[in-house]
């Protein structure tokens, strides 16, 4: 049986219709997800250098009349160091990298957790330099600094892998495209 012409060109440009409906919503998935990506990378990123700027600011002296600035900068900080804690580990996808960071071994969850009570302390009290010396050396801020840095290295690889596989989805669709 064969079939007629008009039948296979309506086939051809209804698979062609598929194929180029089918590579759009693969290109619009990867611009979305990278938006999304650059988003985590970038609060990730912003973690490192807010537990620089707490350590930094816990450990600056109190001059007559800034412990007052200090202590507003030092609760911004924190209140964002919080807020971008908890849209990190409540993500829809974390990879296991980073949940293992998070909640294993690491436990740069409760870590975190710990940063943000014991700075909390000290805005809300009027803590000696020596006392807010001593609690935020117990952080180990450099260990957090160090382990945060491997979080951001783990949601960039993350999206790399993710990019790279809708790119190999993408090709596919081309060539069958091109077939």
């Amino acid at each position: 049986m064969t079939l007629s012409i008009r039948f296979r060109y309506l086939l051809a440009i209804f698979l062609l219709v598929i194929l180029v409906t089918s590579s759009w919503f693969w290109l619009s998935k990867i611009i979305n997800q990278q938006g999304q990506d650059a988003q985590v990378i970038n609060r990730a990123g912003q973690q490192r250098m807010l537990s620089q700027r707490i350590a930094l600011l816990s450990y600056r002296t109190d001059k007559t009349g800034e412990i007052d600035v200090i202590d507003k900068q030092l609760e911004d900080a924190v209140t964002t160091f919080a807020s971008n804690h908890n849209k990190l580990t409540n993500l829809k996808h974390i990879p296991d990298g980073a949940k293992s960071l998070y909640f294993g071994e690491v436990q740069l969850d409760e870590r975190s957790k710990n940063l943000i009570n014991v700075v909390s302390s000290f805005i809300k009290g009027s803590a000696s330099r020596e006392y807010r010396v001593q609690h935020i050396t117990e952080v180990d801020i450099d260990q957090l600094l160090y382990d945060l840095n491997l979080v951001v290295s783990v949601f960039e690889n993350d999206a790399q892998k993710r990019v790279s596989s809708l790119y190999q989805i993408e090709t596919w669709l081309w060539v069958f495209t091109l077939f």
